[in-house]
């Protein structure tokens, strides 16, 4: 499925350039960075970064960001606002443990199949310090996984998990600090965020 997601992500890559975030990801994306300003945390990794816009607005605000996707087209995007990028899987990540200070990843994680959460979590945790946040953020509604068809991008591999399983499945890599299910879709899902914490 991974060669799936880079064909259909490599075909809208103008699109999704073109598109406007919704106001959710823009509150998550700002509190985010206000933490991270507070706290003095320089160094950020961006797991799934589509086509940078938000490595770009954390790199606009001062941070040493760093950013990876899947797909080599959205990469070469990100590399062009300026930001260091890299097509990498979530499940390899080719940075030394604790490189950096804190990690972000919006709509991501959840084309991997459920099996496959752990070892990404994992190699997300393996990346930071202790005490270090990490933002995620993803669709979710009953558990289940498969191909998802929608009419702006191709048919794709999505993993959905209920706000109880996915915070079963983040408690055990991370302390939970804020967890918040909102913006309900069609087909029972809607998103879902988390502000996570390495354990200390």
């Amino acid at each position: 499925h991974r060669r799936n997601l880079q064909r259909a992500y490599r075909a809208k890559v103008n699109e999704r350039e073109a598109g406007q975030l919704e106001s959710w990801k823009l509150e998550g994306r700002d509190n985010f960075l206000r933490l991270l300003l507070r706290e003095g945390r320089s160094r950020l990794i961006e797991i799934g970064s589509g086509t940078g816009k938000d490595a770009a607005f954390f790199r606009a605000a001062g941070l040493n960001v760093t950013a990876s996707d899947l797909t080599l087209a959205n990469a070469a995007v990100t590399q062009s606002k300026g930001v260091p990028a890299l097509a990498a899987d979530a499940l390899a990540l080719p940075f030394k443990a604790a490189s950096f200070h804190a990690a972000y990843s919006l709509n991501c994680l959840l084309h991997l199949p459920l099996a496959e959460w752990p070892a990404a979590l994992s190699q997300i945790q393996r990346l930071l310090p202790p005490g270090a946040p990490f933002y995620l953020s993803v669709y979710g509604g009953p558990d289940q996984e498969g191909i998802y068809a929608e009419t702006i991008i191709s048919p794709r591999f999505f993993a959905f998990h209920s706000d109880a399983s996915l915070q079963a499945l983040l408690a055990a890599h991370f302390e939970i600090e804020d967890f918040q299910s909102h913006q309900p879709f069609g087909d029972g899902l809607h998103a879902q965020s988390a502000l996570l914490r390495i354990p200390t």
